[in-house]
């Protein structure tokens, strides 16, 4: 069996995945072939990359979505020879972790596909969503990577195509000495500013991990890290965890039961609908104005943390979704 595996390059939570999923490709494939659009991540992989391509991303500005910018910069007849310059028929499966030119490509060629990611668990209603409902937002999720099939990963199996998530080998099972600090995952925010929010609360002690440093720095009671696998160290030994509401930070910290607390990035509907899944368990789901507020972050920050208990099967799910598919 020959397999394409395309990676959105947008942060680096689909990149996460693949050190996960990869080994299990390899496992019933002879071939694994993997493809990633945008640049926009921190995390390589140890397996080789046959296509780097442009493709589609979101534009953030602010730690915003601009959509209009978005729009602009969407370049279809670009996208279209990206297609055309992969023999698609050489693989039997495509996987997609909402990567829109392998999920087009499949479609267009006729080869079968399965979308495998955070984002296929809203192509089920039952999963939660906020009081205001996008329906660009919905669309842009159910269009962006169109595939045959789906295995959507949530913090609960809200559906039947709805797995839990896939934790890190580096995480599961792993015991570490905790320390004071915070770990602090806050990419699309300004950087600045967060260093001195975080100064202001000076009983605490923090570990940031910024995209916009290359060496580690100490500013009072904030270390700043680049952005690299030693943010797993910090999670491990951490009280707990700072982060927007992207989908594996969070649920690496629920399964570690670490406290955590959320700044749902502006204008992005999908963290804004993990936000609404968050709140259910009773995870502080800050606006910008509260995360700023010296005592309101304060108060969240002494909550306890939740340890949610997640199914171990998504391995035999995955190799079964792609074995029924390509009979």
């Amino acid at each position: 069996m020959r397999i394409l595996y395309g990676i959105q390059g947008t942060g680096n939570g689909h990149l996460s995945r693949a050190q996960t999923n990869l080994p299990i490709l390899n496992e019933i494939a002879s071939k694994v072939d993997i493809l990633i659009s945008a640049d926009k991540h921190n995390l390589q992989l140890k397996q080789k990359i046959n296509f780097q391509k442009k493709g589609l991303s979101f534009e953030i500005q602010n730690g915003k979505i601009d959509y209009w910018k978005t729009i602009k910069g969407l370049n279809l007849l670009a996208f279209k020879k990206e297609i055309e310059e992969i023999n698609f028929n050489q693989y039997d499966v495509i996987i997609s972790d909402f990567e829109p030119l392998t999920a087009w490509g499949a479609k267009w060629n006729n080869i079968p596909s399965i979308q495998i990611s955070h984002q296929a668990s809203f192509l089920s209603k039952k999963s939660p969503r906020p009081k205001n409902i996008s329906l660009i937002a919905e669309g842009l999720l159910k269009y962006f990577s169109p595939c045959n099939d789906f295995i959507g990963l949530h913090y609960k199996s809200y559906d039947e195509n709805i797995l839990e998530p896939i934790i890190n080998e580096k995480i599961k099972d792993k015991k570490c000495a905790l320390k004071e600090h915070f770990s602090v995952y806050l990419p699309w925010e300004n950087q600045k500013e967060i260093v001195s929010h975080l100064q202001s609360l000076d009983t605490y002690k923090f570990e940031l991990f910024s995209p916009v440093i290359k060496i580690k720095e100490i500013s009072k009671n904030v270390s700043i890290h680049p952005v690299s696998m030693k943010f797993t160290e910090s999670l491990l030994s951490s009280q707990g965890v700072i982060s927007n509401c992207g989908f594996e930070t969070t649920s690496e910290a629920l399964y570690l039961g670490k406290k955590l607390v959320t700044l749902p990035l502006n204008g992005q509907y999908e963290q804004e609908c993990n936000a609404a899944a968050l709140r259910g368990f009773g995870i502080p789901c800050l606006s910008k104005k509260s995360f700023y507020d010296k005592e309101a972050l304060d108060v969240s920050l002494n909550k306890t943390g939740k340890k949610l208990v997640f199914n171990d099967d998504y391995k035999q799910q995955l190799k079964n979704k792609i074995m029924t598919i390509t009979r």
